[in-house]
């Protein structure tokens, strides 16, 4: 599955269109056309034109080609961001709601977080977003007309939480938040990613953490105070200790920050505002094999399918005491660092054991066929290709699955 984590950034390179980020702008872009006479009509009545004003004409007289290669898709994504991350935003708010419910469903509802971003970026007013956007029992764009009622009460309450926090004290953009903590902490590749996430975790969902105390220049210590920053690894490994190994975060916070990590469009968009972490991501854009070891820091995202494929195929490892457990993201990491301290260092990079890699929730949906084929297909593999060396090899040998599988278990 490494393989196929890795190919489908190596092809949203390649192939723009095969890409989730192009397609949510796509989508993006038809919505706001087809709602522009609406939208329109309503931003008539301002005493200002805004930004939203100034997308909606460019919507409609820029014309869109496809195929496009990627140096276009990336335009065309950055026209919608402006370089503010109000698609980081956008993308943030519409994952708060991300849960129990089809994901085809949550994400047609894009359009309507999207406004929303771009209302916080321009206006940064929390009490103006609450009042035109957040009703009682529903969200409701006033611009696009579209409305959302999934699961209100407990996703709204970490909307407001972090609509407050990002338009009180960073310009109304999850980017500008970003780049504030990581200025004020001690970077560097080993600790970006988990830095992160520890940021985001105290933005919206550490609800025990007041409003008030999500500042910048604490986040370094909360990372290491709630187990974003894994700390005694040579003792946990020594002692067996690994108990002591827990994974903090939501599924939601973790899967949000695999997509703005991974993939090249978005991840750029993080850069644009986040100078301090831009050669790490440049890094990964650039050849995802030699950027590899960065993705060490990712989680597994929790999800149905991915207990379903721990039950099925990975509770029945023998390993030490403490390191199987039922929650499949606290099984992965646990795995991940029993595994990768009992092999030859050298082979590592070989079989990068990384806990994202066991994620089967958004690629692969034929398990069962995928698992009685996979020590044939991996014997072919190696012993056509060898180590995967080149993001060409990884192509190669995304080719060698799909055909052995004789299926499109890959969307």
């Amino acid at each position: 599955m490494r393989i196929i984590t890795l190919a489908r950034h190596i092809l949203a390179k390649r192939n723009p269109v095969t890409d989730w980020s192009l397609a949510l702008i796509l989508e993006l872009y038809l919505k706001l056309n087809s709602y522009r006479e609406q939208s329109l009509t309503v931003l008539s009545t301002a005493k200002k034109r805004t930004l939203l004003s100034n997308i909606l004409d460019e919507v409609t007289n820029r014309e869109i080609h496809l195929p496009m290669n990627y140096d276009e898709a990336l335009n065309l994504i950055n026209s919608f961001d402006r370089k503010a991350g109000i698609l980081v935003t956008a993308h943030w708010l519409t994952y708060i709601f991300d849960y129990q419910e089809k994901a085809e469903y949550i994400w047609a509802h894009f359009p309507l977080f999207y406004s929303m971003a771009l209302e916080m970026h321009e206006t940064q007013d929390p009490n103006k977003i609450e009042r035109i956007f957040i009703r009682n029992t529903m969200l409701r764009d006033p611009y696009t007309t579209l409305t959302f009622k999934h699961r209100f009460k407990k996703p709204k309450s970490l909307l407001i939480r972090t609509i407050k926090i990002l338009c009180n004290y960073h310009e109304g953009s999850l980017t500008s938040y970003i780049n504030s903590v990581l200025e004020n902490c001690t970077v560097h590749e080993a600790n970006w990613i988990r830095l992160i996430a520890a940021s985001l975790n105290a933005l919206t969902y550490d609800e025990k953490l007041p409003k008030e105390e999500v500042k910048p220049n604490k986040i370094q210590d909360y990372a290491k105070k709630e187990g974003f920053i894994i700390q005694d690894i040579a003792e946990i490994i020594e002692r067996a200790k690994f108990r002591k190994v827990q994974v903090p975060g939501t599924k939601r916070l973790w899967s949000a920050l695999r997509d703005y990590i991974l993939n090249p469009y978005f991840n750029l968009l993080l850069a644009n505002k986040c100078n301090i972490i831009r050669k790490y991501i440049e890094e990964i854009n650039r050849d995802i094999i030699n950027g590899e070891k960065h993705l060490e820091q990712l989680e597994l995202p929790g999800d149905v399918r991915n207990k379903d494929f721990f039950d099925n195929y990975v509770a029945s490892i023998s390993a030490p005491k403490g390191v199987m457990v039922k929650n499949p993201r606290i099984c992965a990491r646990r795995l991940y660092i029993w595994l990768s301290r009992q092999r030859d260092s050298s082979t590592i990079p070989y079989d990068r054991l990384y806990p994202v890699y066991l994620d089967v929730t958004w690629r692969l949906f034929w398990q069962d066929i995928f698992m009685k084929q996979s020590k044939e297909i991996a014997n072919i593999i190696v012993s056509e290709l060898g180590r995967l060396n080149t993001e060409e090899e990884v192509i190669r040998a995304f080719n060698i699955i799909k055909s052995k599988l004789n299926i499109r278990p890959f969307s």
